[in-house]
């Protein structure tokens, strides 16, 4: 019951850390890239650049080329002139999404920076200041759970410790080989006991820890995504096997432990094999 509540436990504070980094990313934005490209570029060149952009992994299509050129309000056989003298000296503007949202990897900074290393690119704008925020809320949440979950090996610790040094004297081996619990150290090999032991201890901690998870999840007050990993069996599942490592690491210390009163057991009680030896 021990392990089975601590191992639930901790299993609900990973679904607290999960809500979390839901809403961080649930707040994230798409990245912008905006591409400040050389003046007098002829359109050739310019479609050149933008097909060699889009060609960059992790971006959206479509890569657009635009040229701010202020509207003509004259004569219109002089427009022409117009848009070619802004255009001699306006440097175009290259826009591009990313594919994804903010992501906790290094991509939008390689993208930023493949974008600068195109010939005919002189400057690469982009929203910089709020994806190292977020990289920042990432890894504070990080942080956090690798502290817990550091607290809870060795709070984890700490609980297998307290279980063995108050481990039933009846469960221990030479208790059952000197008191012939159920044959045993007569007919019966005292490790059959063991293992009944160890099953009986392991399927009903599982089935604890299944029961209070599942509690757990389906009361639990904050919102999660469907998506969400680690999801409902997941966390099922690797507690479970928490459980039983748990669960098997106790049973089997605790069977070989010697003790005083297992002692006195032999002075009050004789063996099995003496009895036969009579």
């Amino acid at each position: 019951m021990i392990v089975a509540f601590s191992v639930a436990l901790r299993a609900s504070l990973q679904l607290c850390f999960v809500h979390e980094r839901n809403e961080i990313e649930d707040s994230a934005r798409p990245i912008f890239y905006a591409a400040k490209l050389e003046t007098g570029l002829e359109e050739s060149r310019q479609e050149e650049i933008q097909s060699q952009i889009s060609s960059i992994e992790g971006l959206a299509a479509p890569v657009h080329v635009e040229t701010s050129i202020p509207v003509w309000h004259g004569e219109p056989e002089q427009e022409k002139q117009w848009v070619s003298m802004w255009k001699a000296y306006l440097s175009p503007i290259l826009y591009a999404t990313a594919e994804n949202q903010i992501s906790g990897s290094d991509a939008p900074p390689l993208i930023a920076r493949q974008i600068r290393e195109v010939t005919g690119v002189t400057q690469v704008v982009w929203n910089e200041e709020e994806y190292n925020a977020f990289r920042d809320r990432l890894v504070n949440l990080k942080n956090k759970e690798s502290f817990f979950n550091s607290f809870f090996f060795f709070y984890l610790i700490a609980i297998t410790a307290g279980l063995l040094s108050g481990y039933p004297v009846r469960f221990r081996r030479k208790y059952v080989v000197r008191t012939g619990l159920g044959g045993a150290g007569s007919q019966i090999s005292p490790e059959r006991i063991w293992l009944h032991l160890i099953a009986w201890h392991i399927a009903s901690s599982v089935s604890l820890y299944a029961v209070l998870f599942t509690l757990v999840y389906l009361f639990f007050p904050l919102s999660l995504n469907t998506g969400s990993k680690p999801g409902f069996f997941a966390l099922l599942y690797g507690g479970s096997w928490v459980v039983s490592g748990l669960v098997t690491a106790v049973c089997l210390i605790g069977w070989w432990f010697s003790a005083k009163e297992v002692q006195a057991v032999t002075l009050t009680r004789s063996s099995a094999s003496e009895w036969n030896t009579e």
